[in-house]
């Protein structure tokens, strides 16, 4: 069992419950749909592994434990990149949930148990649930492959009666040629919400464009045409 020292999480968990039959480890095809945040503040973390659930290759590397090896053993190594080399850790089948038997933190959907397993691995790593909360979405990159991450920021946020400068707006430009680049060449990239220098943006602003502040989100394509510009 993983330390839970937050006196607000522990009253949400009533006790651990050991997951067996009809659960599977991963399915053939995960998927980044596939993953749940729970209560703690990790979508950081969650984001990247999202974008990890969409390469079953690496996601296999991260998770190298076979559905048969771990109905029969009850446990799964999970490898995370941490102080510059990796870590196996290994985690049991025994996960927090709250009086009604659900899981509290992390799920995943179609009775999958990686992403919660993945969770504790990173829990034990860093000495308990309650170190989970709080983080950047590139330290979550790095802990799932290993390789170091650029981080691109976009200009301060202008209200409607303002515009953009010329000196924004090239770097808006820039930033776009540069991001249907890194979708071309396959890299993984996620993009946050509302931290550092936007603290002065509402969450009200945020939800007018269908966003959440403070909140870390995967890019799972990238197209651009003569008219349009989509991110999913």
């Amino acid at each position: 069992m993983i330390p839970i020292t937050s006196s607000y999480l522990r009253q949400f968990v009533s006790h651990w419950r050991s997951y067996r039959s009809h659960w599977l480890l991963l399915r053939p095809t995960p998927l980044s749909s596939d993953i749940i945040q729970g209560l703690l503040g990790n979508c950081w973390f969650l984001s990247a592994l999202a974008l990890v659930a969409e390469r079953p290759e690496l996601l296999r590397a991260i998770l190298p434990t076979s559905n048969e090896e771990f109905e029969l053993t009850k446990k799964a190594t999970v490898r995370l990149f941490k102080f510059g080399k990796w870590h196996s850790v290994i985690v049991d089948n025994q996960l927090p949930v709250n009086s009604h038997q659900q899981l509290v933190f992390s799920q995943a959907k179609r009775k999958q148990l990686f992403v919660p397993l993945i969770e504790k691995a990173l829990a034990k790593l860093y000495g308990g649930y309650d170190h989970l909360r709080g983080g950047l979405t590139s330290e979550g990159m790095t802990l799932l492959t290993g390789f170091p991450c650029e981080i691109l920021w976009l200009p301060p946020s202008r209200s409607e009666q303002q515009k953009l400068s010329p000196t924004d707006g090239h770097h808006l430009e820039e930033l776009w040629i540069k991001f249907v680049s890194y979708s071309s060449a396959g890299f993984l990239m996620g993009v946050s919400c509302g931290r550092h220098h936007e603290v002065d943006v509402t969450k009200s602003e945020y939800r007018k464009m269908g966003l959440l502040k403070e909140h870390a989100y995967s890019v799972l394509e990238v197209i651009s045409t003569e008219q349009l510009r989509l991110v999913k």
